[in-house]
Parts: C-alpha cells; structure tokens; sequence
C-alpha cells in the first residue's frame, strides 16, 4: 500500500486526496512514520482516542493509541509498533480495550497495514481500528437471550431443540438427552438431520424446516424415523415453529420432540387405543408448551432490549447534554470573577464563588451516575486479587483524605486474596472508607479498621468505623441511589456511593451489608469469592 513518497525514517506526508479519503470513512484511522510516530488522526480517531492531529502529530504511536487486554489488564503492544519492529505485521486483533487520553475504556478491533515507499521500503504504517461496544452489547443480550430460552425448555418433560437458520442445533433440554440417549457434545453445534444414524428423510424435513425459516410457516406433526445408535430406531413427531420477529434472533426455530414409537406399535393393537387419546392429550400440551415459552422469550427480549436503549440513551444524555452546559455555565463563572472581580461587590463575588460550587457539585453527581451505570452494563471478569496490596493502593490514593481528617486507618493483616474486579473493587473500597472518614461527629477523630475473615466459600471483608451510626429502619434504604441521611450542608455527597459498593460486589457474584447502631459507629461487610 504506497501512500507516501519519502524515504525511510522520513515522516511520511500523505497526499490530498488521501488525506481527504481517509478523513471521510467511518473507521478510525492512524498513520505512522517509520520510527513509529504518529503522523495523521482522522476525526474519528480523534473521538475515540482524546488526542488531536495537532497535539498527536510526532507522539509515539502507543502514547497515543493505548491498548490493554481486556482480561489480563496489562498494558499490551500496538499491532503497529510490533508490525513496524518486526518487520511482520500480523492479522487483526480483537478483544482489546484502547484507553482514551481521559482515561476511558472502550472494546476496539484493530488491523496494521505497512506503507510502502517507491523503492518497497516500509515508511510507515496505517492502522485501522473501531469501537465495538455496540456489537459487543448486542452479543451479550443475544447471549443473554438464548441463556433464557435455555432455562426455560430445561423445565419441560418434553425433548425440545433451538436450532439456527442453517438448521444447527444450539441448545437442547435434558429430556432430548435422556429420551434419546445422546450426549451435549454430540448434539449441540451440529445440524439437526447428522444426529444420530441412518437418514430423516433429509430433504424433505429440509423443506419443512426452510419453509418455518423463510416464510415462518409452523410445522405440526410432522412425522419421521430414525435410527439412534444407542435406542435404535424411533418413530417420532416434530412440531417447529419460529421464534417471534421480536426476537434477538427471529430465524431460531424451536423444535418439540415426540418419541411415539411404543404408541405406533399400540395402536397396531385396538387393545391400546386408550394410548392414542393421551397421545393426543400430550399434543395440545407441546403446543401449548411452545405458545407459552414463545410468549415469554418474546417478553424477556423486549425488556431486555428496552433496558439496553434506556441505558444507552442515558448516558448518551449525560455525556453530552449535561456535561456541555455545566462547562459552560462554569468558564463564564471563572470568567467573570477573573476579567470583572474589581467591579463586583463582596456580594457578587460570592454568588460566582456559589456557582462555580455548584457546578463542581453537578459534575461530581453525573460522574457517579455514570459509573453506576457502568457497574450494570459492563462485563467484570474476574481474577485473583491480594487485598493487601489493593488496600495499599486506597490509602495512597486517599491520602490527603485522611490527613485532613486526622483519621486514623488500621489493616489488620494479613488478609487473605479472593476472586474480584481489581478496579470496581477499588472502587467500592475507597467508598466505605471516605465515608468512614467523612461521617463523624464534630471534634471526633475518625478510626477505621479494616479486616477480613473466613466465612466458608467466601472471604468476608469488614470495613468498620466510629462514626455516627445508622438506625435499623435505614439500613437497607442507604444502599439505595440518591439515598442521603444527613444534610448536604453538613456532609457533603452525592447519595450514589454506597448503591455503587453494592452494585459493584453484586456483579462480582458477592454481597454487601452493613451492622450499625446510632452513636456506635458502622460495620460494613463485603463477601467475595475466594480463589479456586
């Protein structure tokens, strides 16, 4: 891919119309020289990654594109920069997470193409790359989709298949398994007329089943024979029909299986016709099986897809609505004070003062409301974690905190490592323990313990304090978001912290609780996972 004419190690300087190319697509676009340095943004790279062209211009290329696996955490290298080392650039990359010059995470694919000079020489590199959190969140609610068709059909007595438009089995309840003596792993991912032995009269249940895919068509008692390779030959009766249009994946198709092989052979016999009333009997019940769990998957996808539209325009709304008016509103203040000081009154320099305060308060309020929507859209991966390097990581981070509160923290250690999200973990401790610094009455200097205990498969962390305590009939209520028990005036907050502390260990698999009397100080707890 020629896109400069320089020599190697030359910036590389690419020409007007593929400056203006590559500013028009709607990927995210970088270009290296040969030493790695960046030498052009597209605008929506820019977005993505925080830096402008101008500032990013001759950065090293990992400054700018910061990429970290998403289950290691580790910071790993750019595919360029390796590319531009090695010599070799490989394929594109997946599952990483680039880090924006604010600090924010986001899911990314990438792929590097080296640029070439006249001569063949590698001048550079191009880099192309694009935020997948939208992809990433429709897996999880077609995951989460499927996950609840699963559990469902689990609870019917009848064999039951989901399958794919090509006809591919994804799931199968226990009663497929038992009734027909097959294995999950010889069953699942496979299409339907391979299972087991001899033939399903392969093109015709083809038909049926294409004719339920594209013209969404139900099939009722279609009946064929097979051959198992554990029970033998089985007479059976199929009825399919497609998943709702509603659905995260309207071509599915949900397949109930009747194993009527004894009741063809009694029906040979006038002796047993009682068997083909029930026969019947059970028919209406499969179908009524199916309505109902079409019924409900249709219900569940919808809530699911509302809850994912209402989030996503929430913090559509906050990240941009909000914040652009409260930066505003918060110059204009700075501005006045700064350019007009000298002919504002000792009145008027306070009300600026006030809503320059109030301001800050309004975005400290959108951040947390932001995080706690995070903590309910994010994957958490889990991983071993050593509390006591990550209660070393709080107090330095809340050092001048308790220095100005005079406050005395004490880790009983060693505690022992359990199974967590290092950040959100952070997170959630550092909340307790601002609190506990924070919510004391005047004159007290604020004591706080933090130990850990064995409490069978969990690791029970307390985080305990001196401070004002909290009545019986509120210690559920604080958990909650905007929940406040005392005056802003007196203790400044937001109302978020603690509904963030249980959001987040409830997302790790955990729990989270508080003992507190009034005047006694509070005893908050946290139970982890430990370490397998």
């Amino acid at each position: 891919m020629g896109l400069s004419q320089g020599d190697k190690g030359a910036l590389p300087s690419q020409p007007e119309w593929c400056r203006v190319a590559l500013a028009s697509i709607s990927d995210a676009v970088i270009t290296t020289d040969a030493e790695g340095r960046v030498t052009f943004l597209n605008s929506v790279a820019e977005s993505l990654t925080g830096w402008a062209l101008p500032e990013a211009a001759g950065q090293a290329l990992d400054s700018v594109l910061r990429i970290i696996d998403d289950e290691s955490r580790q910071t790993v290298e750019n595919t360029a920069a390796r590319g531009l080392r090695d010599g070799v650039f490989a394929g594109p990359a997946n599952d990483t997470l680039l880090v924006a010059k604010d600090g924010r995470e986001r899911p990314i694919d990438q792929s590097a193409t080296p640029i070439h000079n006249e001569k063949g020489e590698v001048v550079g590199a191009l880099l192309v790359f694009r935020d997948t959190t939208e992809r990433r969140s429709h897996e999880r609610v077609a995951q989460q989709a499927l996950a609840y068709a699963d559990d469902i059909i689990a609870t019917l007595r009848e064999p039951f298949l989901v399958l794919d438009r090509d006809l591919r089995v994804k799931t199968a309840n226990g009663a497929f398994y038992e009734t027909f003596h097959v294995s999950k792993e010889d069953t699942v991912n496979r299409l339907v007329y391979d299972l087991g032995d001899g033939q399903w009269d392969v093109p015709r249940l083809r038909t049926l089943l294409r004719e339920v895919v594209s013209y969404n068509h139900p099939v009722h008692d279609f009946e064929v024979e097979h051959d198992f390779p554990t029970i033998g030959h089985r007479s059976m009766l199929l009825n399919a029909r497609k998943f709702p249009p509603e659905s995260i994946n309207p071509d599915m198709i949900l397949l109930a299986i009747e194993d009527v092989t004894v009741l063809r052979d009694a029906e040979a016999n006038q002796s047993l016709r009682v068997e083909a009333a029930e026969r019947e009997r059970r028919e209406r019940e499969l179908q009524e099986h199916a309505a109902e769990l079409e019924r409900r998957v249709k219900e569940r996808t919808s809530e699911l897809q509302e809850a994912n539209a209402a989030l996503e325009v929430f913090g559509f709304s906050v990240s941009h609505d909000l914040r652009t008016p409260l930066r505003n509103v918060q110059s204009l203040a700075q501005a006045l004070v700064e350019d007009c000081g000298d002919r504002l009154d000792a009145g008027g320099r306070d009300f600026c003062r006030r809503i320059i305060d109030a301001v800050r308060k309004m975005d400290t309020l959108i951040n947390d409301l932001l995080a706690y929507s995070r903590l309910s859209r994010s994957d958490l991966p889990l991983a071993r974690v050593d509390l006591n390097e990550m209660l070393a990581e709080v107090q330095a981070a809340l050092a001048n905190v308790i220095r100005e509160g005079q406050a005395e923290v004490e880790v009983q250690g060693p505690l022992p490592p359990v199974m967590a999200h290092h950040l959100t973990l952070v997170q959630i401790v550092t909340n307790l323990v601002t609190n506990a610094v924070k919510f004391v009455a005047p004159g007290v200097r604020a004591k706080v313990r933090v130990r850990a205990e064995d409490v069978g498969e969990w690791v029970r962390l307390w985080v305990e304090d001196n401070g004002l305590g909290i009545s019986p009939e509120h210690q559920q209520r604080i958990f909650s978001v905007f929940e406040r028990l005392h005056g802003e005036e007196s203790y400044p907050g937001t109302g978020i912290g603690l509904a963030i502390v249980r959001k987040g260990v409830e997302r790790m698999g955990g729990r989270a609780g508080v003992e507190s009397e009034v005047g006694q100080g509070s005893r908050f707890w946290l139970n982890l996972p430990k370490p397998g």
